[in-house]
């Protein structure tokens, strides 16, 4: 058969589609011949012609808009026959109390408007395809799209069989659909992988018959009626997930305007389920659907797919997409990716109760974020949620995820049935202390969700539920059919009010404005330890704890411990613990919750530096700032590789290094210069800072070619303002290259906007060790040099030519957009 699969606005335009890629590979090993159509990018290219639609009025639509129902609302006209419908005004006052603005709006009316001239063009396009199948794959805000072109194909095409699946499509969502769009000839609800094969060879072999047999399937009786049959019970075992086939999406992205929108990510899945879930499922979550049970792909199997798909398309950043990380992975997949000697950089969704250790593992095998599902840091509405964990433990987590070098990333939520203010006042009073630490990207009361214990029981505390407002305003359907279509529901506030909740956004709003500028840190020297402050709440810089006591209760602290616990194990017992807790609360470095405490002070070997290193870096007196008591220095004498030199500085303790001498910039430099250069490459790619002096005479600061590098204070011999421009538009990663299987990626932001560059070909893979430390020009390949030197990632020194970019040893934060 000839199937086309079919991925509609507004399915995200940096990541392939992980359905399409995996069922048009297990489509074509059935023999079929099988078509992946990426209309999201065709209707990025449509629109950006016709009405000046950008990468920013996109993501709004496929990230932001999601419990608004504003990317829906505007393919409902091209569903409807009307798209000149505006917004009735119980829906434009709900889009706006949820904090939509009225370019939004209008942004919305203009998609609506134009959307019918789309979907015609693109069910033509369909249609000459001449497919016997056309499959729509629907998740979060493409059902109208999705429906409009499959009802446009249909008229053209009424012989063209039409098949839905993906997430909106689970259980009733699923019979619902194909019970109210008769255009619909199947529905696949749950996996796909095996019912879809088996619904193309039962229409092929047996014209029908073999539908009832196809679990999950959702058909029409031969009077036109809907016909549901009974969900799988089994879910697919790890075996039958196949790995996904992303041509399609790199040749369309190739030729899109959306190439220059996005950095394309791989998409990846090494689990299905929900390993927690399945011991206890929390209240509000509506994740995995009908299938909870957790299962992950054999380890190796994992392995070899992400660096399979590393290789075939000359990337290195992945989204995997796992509910939660499988803990085996840690002493199997995990260390098989830090042993790869690949660069990669991988999201995951985790349990926030990692120890620290595991963290450090997460780093160095490439897991640079993560979303550990933190969610409130009380723990009484923790336990509400049914979470399994405290808010000493999430604050914990935080805190060690920052010293490890890994990002988080998480949101607040509230209004939960049976919380009390106190769970929240308790916590925004004590959040100052925390603005060091990633924060939440925002606060939301939550939805409840279909799947959710929430929604599945009435007795936790929502009790009358009805689909949300996007929905009626969307669809023209009765309210029962959109009860069983509808994923997110309305219900009576639960929890806290409105003016609590305004305080905890405001507090939380302080703590996202001050993070950049705040850091807590501390450095633990064995006969003392010393922290450090930035946080404008506090207006200490620099404590040093001497006494053996106080260094023993601060390393106890490190996990979250009862004041009582802490009191039977030191001398001094009860009042000493409570005076010092008390002070120490005072200047910031406790958490308290639940009868715990916690310190939260990040260690000085971490991420964190490299954000502090960039404030630092804009800063008059950052020469003196970045040298802090307990940091390690002293006179080194330097030995090539200068590369392992920096590295044992940075072991040695250095986090901040002075050269005396003036670095010269120009091609007539000295040896000496060079070597400079090549350590201040290094030590900046481990986030160490470096105070300097440069200088400059015949202008070629002025090209931006070491911008990459920590500024220096001053370039002398240039006009005073190069190296305040330096300082001022410096960022950590600005030009690295990652070292992946088959080819290197030069990632370049000197200039202001990202280049990338990929090295594939063998001589120039073999050139960049040798070039690391510099070698005389007659060494290199002249077409090879001369590629190099235009590309700009090279320089010339003491007669030298050394490699420019900087290796990855950690990023910045967020670490998944630089």
């Amino acid at each position: 058969m000839r199937v086309v699969l079919v991925h509609m606005p507004w399915g995200a335009l940096d990541t392939p589609s992980l359905a399409m890629g995996i069922l048009g590979a297990v489509t074509r090993r059935a023999g079929h011949e099988t078509v992946a159509r990426y209309a999201n990018l065709d209707f990025a290219d449509w629109a950006s012609r016709e009405f000046g639609l950008n990468g920013e009025d996109y993501r709004y639509f496929s990230d932001r808009s999601y419990f608004l129902g504003l990317g829906d609302w505007a393919f409902a006209g091209a569903l409807y026959d009307d798209p000149a419908a505006g917004f009735d005004p119980e829906y434009a006052g709900f889009i706006r109390g949820n904090g939509a603005t009225e370019g939004e709006l209008e942004l919305a009316r203009t998609v609506r408007a134009h959307a019918p001239d789309f979907i015609a063009l693109l069910a033509d396009d369909l249609a000459r395809l001449e497919p016997d199948l056309v499959g729509f794959t629907t998740t979060f805000q493409q059902n109208t799209a999705s429906l409009a072109a499959a009802r446009a194909v249909k008229r053209i095409k009424p012989r063209t069989l039409i098949a839905f699946g993906g997430a909106n499509c689970d259980g009733p969502q699923g019979a619902a659909l194909h019970r109210a769009f008769p255009f619909v000839d199947f529905v696949i609800r749950g996996e796909g992988e095996l019912a879809l094969p088996a619904l193309l060879s039962a229409i092929e072999e047996t014209g029908g018959a073999g539908f009832d047999a196809i679990g999950g399937l959702c058909h029409r009786a031969a009077d036109g009626t809907s016909v549901a049959n009974t969900m799988p019970t089994a879910p697919l075992p790890p075996s039958a997930i196949a790995a996904p086939d992303y041509d399609a999406y790199f040749e369309r992205l190739e030729s899109s305007c959306a190439a220059g929108w996005v950095e394309p990510k791989l998409v990846v899945e090494g689990a299905r389920g929900c390993w927690w879930g399945e011991k206890h499922h929390c209240a509000f979550c509506g994740l995995n659907g009908s299938s909870m049970q957790f299962r992950s792909k054999p380890p190796a199997a994992f392995v070899a797919e992400v660096l399979g798909l590393a290789r075939r398309h000359r990337l290195l950043d992945f989204i995997v997409v796992d509910n939660i990380l499988d803990l085996g992975y840690f002493d199997t997949a995990l260390p098989a990716f830090a042993q790869s000697g690949y660069d990669l950089r991988l999201h995951f969704e985790v349990k926030a109760n990692l120890r620290r250790d595991q963290f450090d593992t997460l780093r160095e095998s490439g897991v640079v974020q993560v979303q550990p599902g933190v969610e409130n840091l009380s723990s009484r509405v923790l336990r509400i949620m049914d979470k399994g964990i405290s808010g000493c433990q999430n604050v914990r987590a935080l805190r060690d995820a920052q010293s490890a070098g890994v990002t988080m990333s998480w949101n607040y939520l509230y209004g939960f049935p049976g919380e009390r203010d106190e769970d929240y006042t308790s916590v925004i009073d004590q959040l100052p202390a925390l603005h060091h630490l990633d924060p939440p990207s925002g606060e939301a009361r939550i939805v409840v969700e279909r799947f959710s214990p929430y929604f599945n029981r009435p007795d936790l505390g929502f009790d009358v539920l009805r689909p949300a407002v996007q929905y009626r305003h969307t669809y023209r359907l009765p309210e029962a059919e959109l009860m069983d279509l509808a994923y997110v529901f309305m219900a009576p506030a639960r929890g806290i009010g409105d003016e609590l909740a305004g305080r905890l956004g405001e507090a939380l709003a302080a703590w996202i404005g001050n993070h950049p500028d705040s850091s807590l840190s501390h450095d633990d020297l064995g006969d003392r330890i010393v922290l450090t402050n930035t946080r404008p709440g506090y207006d200490w810089h620099v404590i040093e704890l001497r006494d053996p006591v106080q260094l023993e209760l601060f390393r106890l602290l490190e996990k979250p411990r009862n004041p009582a616990t802490l009191a039977a194990r030191l001398p001094g017992g009860e009042p000493f613990v409570r005076d010092l807790i008390d002070q120490w609360t005072r200047l910031g470095l406790l958490f308290h919750d639940g009868g715990h405490v916690v310190h939260v002070a990040v260690e000085a070997d971490n991420q964190l530096l490299v954000r502090v290193q960039q404030r630092a870096a804009r800063r008059t007196d950052w020469d003196t700032r970045l040298f802090v008591p307990g940091a390690a220095f002293g006179a080194d004498t330097l030995t090539a590789p200068l590369s392992t030199s920096a590295a044992k500085l940075y072991r040695s303790g250095r986090r901040a290094i002075r050269l005396d001498e003036q670095v010269r910039l120009c091609a007539d430099a000295s040896p000496q210069s060079l070597d400079a250069l090549v350590l201040l490459r290094e030590m900046t790619a481990l986030g160490a800072a470096v105070a300097w002096t440069a200088s400059c005479d015949d202008g070629c600061v002025r090209t931006r070619r070491f911008a990459h590098l920590f500024p220096p204070s001053a370039v002398v011999g240039a006009d005073p303002l190069v190296a305040r421009e330096w300082r001022e538009r410096y960022l950590p990663c600005m030009c690295v290259f990652r070292r992946g299987p088959g080819f290197v990626e030069v990632r370049d932001r000197r200039r202001g906007t990202l280049e990338l560059v990929t090295l594939d070909e063998p001589d120039a893979l073999a050139a960049i060790e040798p070039l690391l430390e510099g070698v005389a020009a007659a060494r290199l390949p002249a077409e090879l040099l001369a590629s190099l030197r235009e590309a700009d990632l090279v320089a010339e020194q003491g007669g030298l030519v050394w490699w420019l970019p900087a290796p990855v040893h950690r990023w910045p934060n967020p670490s998944m957009i630089v």
